[in-house]
């Protein structure tokens, strides 16, 4: 059984040590690299993801407050209406009843004080 045996510099074995020593410091900065891009693009997924419901909260409320805007306005036009009769030539319990309606629609379907 032979063996090659061949004799190598110092200066070339510490080369190639550096070398080594620096192809591992590049993996590892690869490595890290793809952590942090994996770590950013699940943030930025999770900021997007925020924006969106974040608009359709908003369109959702935007609406809602339209409805209710619609609502308020058609309940104040009601009691404008009905606080507009005449009752002075009516029935007591007709009066009654509208003054009656008109609390209710001030106060949103209760009769309110007195």
């Amino acid at each position: 059984m032979t063996a090659n045996v061949r004799l190598v510099p110092a200066g070339v074995l510490d080369d190639l040590r550096r070398r080594a020593a620096l192809g591992d410091a590049v993996q590892q900065v690869v490595q890290e690299t793809k952590v942090l891009a994996t770590h950013h693009a699940a943030t930025l997924f999770a900021l997007r993801t925020t924006v969106q419901r974040a608009d359709t909260a908003t369109a959702y409320l935007n609406a809602a407050t339209d409805d209710l805007t619609v609502a308020v306005l058609r309940r104040t036009r009601a009691v404008c209406l009905l606080e507009a009769i005449d009752t002075t030539g009516l029935p007591p319990a007709a009066a009654a009843q509208i003054r009656i309606a008109c609390r209710v629609l001030e106060y949103g379907g209760e009769e309110g004080p007195g």
